[in-house]
Parts: C-alpha cells; structure tokens; sequence
C-alpha cells in the first residue's frame, strides 16, 4: 500500500498558485510605471522653463485675522505643511503667512540658480503682496528658511520687522558645512557632491511615496511627502548657493545691526551645531538666545508649543533696536 500523499495535479497547482507569468506580467507593468513616472519626471526638468518673478508667485496661504503677523518660511526639502497643522493656536491671534520656496512644495520649479538673492526677492515679494511688509512682523525661519529670513532682514530698512531663527545651521568653514550636511542621508551627501549619478536616480524618487517607506522615516506623513516635492536642480542649487556659498555669520550680523532676533536652538541638533549657534548670537546686538532641551533639528515637528511660547513671549519685549 502506498501511503504517501498524493501529488497535486498541474491544474492543481494552477488555481492554488498563480502562474509564473502572471506575475511576471505584474511586475512588469510595474516597471513600466515607474519608468514612464521618472521620464517624465526628469523631462518636465530638463524643460522647466527659466524664472520670472511676475508670473511664477510662491505658493502661499494665510490663515488668522488678528493684528499681529508671522511669516513662516520653512526648512531645506520643506513646505508650508511644516507649520500648518502645528500653529498650537498662533492663528487666533496673528494672521500667519505661510509660503513654499521657490522650487519646493506647491511652488513653481523653473530653471534658474536658486540663489539666495532669488529666495529672499521671491519671499519679499509674497509679503508685500499679502500685506506683511508691514511693521510688527515677526519671521519665522528653520534652518534654511532662518538664513533667508536673515538675508532678508539684512536688506529691510524697516528695524520693527524681526525674525524667530529655528536651528539656523551656523558653520565655522565651508568644509564643516559639507561634512554636518553629508552626515544626514547619502541624498544630501549626493547633492552636497552634486552628483551626476543620483541626478538620475532623483527623477524616480516617487516611489518612495509608496506606504513602505513613509512608516521607515521618523516625521509626519504630510511632511515626508512634501520632502520629495522638489527637483534635483531646485534641492542641488539651493543647497550649494545658499548653504554652502554663503557666510552665514555676515549675514546675522548685518541683520542684527537694526533688527531684533531670537534664536532658537535645540540642544540635540545634530544638523546645526548648538555652539555655533550659541557663539554668534551672544556676539550680536539686539538678540537673544534660547537652548530648547531635548530637542533636534526637527523637535518642532514633535513639540511645536516648545517654540511658540518664547515666540509669544519674545513678541512682547521692547528691543533697544539702533
């Protein structure tokens, strides 16, 4: 007698197992997609047209209508998503403008340098537009957008207008700045060493919108899919021109010369330096500094109240403003 188990027939293993080809034909059909997605990706690039301040506006929004006023620029692969759900209030009593960069988010992405001059004359032009090129208003930049907001102040004749810097990313030489930036991810080391290779590979970077990845990131998922609203010459060249190419130290204290500043700086942040940070601003007139405990470059995301209460609080002083 033969006791063992009889094996199954083709057609059983047919309807328990789907065919080898049609797997193939899924998976293939899957490769075609995100093949035809990155093309089309990289060719809307190569073909962005060149910038024009009067008909490429930032995208902007404004919620809250009291008296006082904030513009909320945000940091390097950002959006004004950043801000928009963690306000913790700050719209019941301020009217907040919150803008995309040029060449981030929802904004326009030509072809241009994306240099810091462009940044600043993109974000003066949203606030004059929108009624915040006004006295009393207070930025309020992270990271990249804390060396715009002082780039702008820098040039602004107006010493009532100030600025909150969230992590301004401080650096003693340039080679300090490449070496923090490159410690991030082999995506910011890519385009600290703009290379030519993840150039390429950024053109396909949607699939990294797939539920997968956004669980494998430690931020909120609006914010991680606005992190790859961008293009590789947006990201690249704001990197390199306004990073990497400016003197972040001149900047402050030129702004600092006849404009009130708080800095804020997470004691943890591995990104911007504490002490570099800390070092300038006690250097500077008319500004103050706050150490934020427990917190990194991205502890707003987790605990924006941290940074709101010194905000309102820094509102409320009279700076001896020369």
């Amino acid at each position: 007698m033969n006791l063992l188990p009889k094996a199954p027939t083709l057609s059983a293993r047919s309807k328990n197992h789907p065919p080898r080809r049609l797997w193939c034909i899924v998976l293939g059909g899957i490769l075609v997609i995100v093949i035809s997605m990155g093309l089309y990706r990289f060719a809307e690039e190569k073909f962005a047209p060149p910038y024009t301040a009067a008909s490429m506006p930032l995208y902007r929004e404004v919620v809250g209508t009291g008296q006082r006023k904030l513009v909320l620029i945000h940091g390097y692969l950002g959006s004004s998503r950043y801000w928009a759900s963690r306000l913790s209030g700050m719209d019941r009593d301020h009217q907040v403008l919150m803008i995309d960069l040029l060449g981030f988010g929802r904004s326009p992405k030509p072809d241009t340098d994306y240099s810091l001059t462009m940044h600043v004359e993109a974000v003066r032009q949203a606030m004059r537009e929108e009624g915040f090129l006004s006295p009393g208003t207070i930025l309020v930049g992270h990271s990249l957008g804390a060396v715009i907001a002082l780039a702008l102040l820098a040039e602004e004749p107006d010493p009532t207008i100030g600025a909150t810097l969230i992590a301004l990313p401080v650096y003693k030489t340039p080679e300090e700045a490449r070496r923090s930036l490159s410690n991030i991810s082999p995506m910011h080391q890519a385009m600290v060493n703009n290379s030519s290779v993840m150039h390429l590979l950024c053109a396909f970077m949607d699939i990294f919108r797939i539920p997968l990845f956004v669980t494998a990131f430690d931020v909120p998922s609006d914010v991680y899919h606005d992190s790859l609203s961008h293009t590789w010459t947006s990201s690249s060249r704001t990197l390199q021109s306004v990073i990497l190419k400016n003197d972040v130290n001149k900047i402050a204290r030129q702004a600092a010369a006849s404009h009130y500043l708080l800095f804020l700086q997470g004691a943890e942040d591995q990104v911007a330096p504490y002490t570099n940070s800390r070092t300038l601003a006690e250097s500077l007139p008319n500004a103050r500094f706050e150490t934020l405990k427990a917190f990194d470059h991205q502890g707003f995301l987790k605990d924006p109240d941290k940074v709101w209460r010194p905000v309102r609080i820094f509102e409320e002083l009279s700076w001896p403003v020369k």
